[in-house]
């Protein structure tokens, strides 16, 4: 885990990069100011970003830190999840669409790692299915998503657009967290 501190005037962006080259970290804000941000900020997995009381400000612009998955998928509906963990498809590619370990299976507000891909409409999930019951032909999403991001001790103000952005997100943590003067706070799935 990289741990790195970021002062006012330094691109918190090539600071995330870095973290998120060595495997992910914090990245702390010290000493305590306001940091002018004039472009998105796009987080990835394991970062953690520690305000220490800090402000994002983003000037007015349109710009938002961005937490989001990848990979989506979405096509086809869902039959049934026989024993919580054996999903089955109507019209999906699953064989070509999904990674087992890496692909998780969003259902009912829950996400639940792919353990294996039987064939194009038979999905083996690692985590079971614990939701309610449901009718032939629902909906879901299969995603790669953004994992154990944090934001702390942080202000995030002046954005004409969300001040966070979120899709695709497991384990995000939005913690004494302030944002103000922003069309939206926090905007997503």
């Amino acid at each position: 885990m990289i741990i790195s501190t970021i002062q006012p005037g330094d691109t918190i962006q090539s600071f995330i990069d870095l973290i998120h080259s060595g495997g992910g970290g914090v990245l702390n804000f010290n000493p305590t100011g306001t940091y002018n941000v004039t472009s998105d900020i796009t987080l990835y997995d394991n970062i953690n970003l520690n305000g220490n009381g800090s402000v994002l400000d983003f000037g007015g612009g349109a710009f938002t830190i961005k937490a989001s998955g990848s990979n989506v998928y979405t096509d086809g509906t869902i039959t049934s999840i026989n024993g919580g963990v054996n999903v089955i498809g109507d019209t999906t590619l699953w064989l070509s669409n999904v990674i087992p370990f890496v692909s998780q299976f969003f259902f009912n507000g829950q996400w639940m790692m792919i353990a294996g891909v039987v064939d194009d409409i038979t999905l083996v999930l690692a985590e079971g299915y614990d939701g309610p019951t449901f009718s032939s032909g629902a909906s879901y999403r299969i995603a790669t998503p953004i994992q154990h991001t944090k934001l702390e001790n942080l202000t995030i103000r002046n954005s004409t657009t969300n001040g966070v952005t979120v899709s695709d997100s497991r384990f995000l943590d939005i913690n004494t967290t302030v944002i103000q003067n922003c069309v939206n706070g926090v905007n997503g799935q």
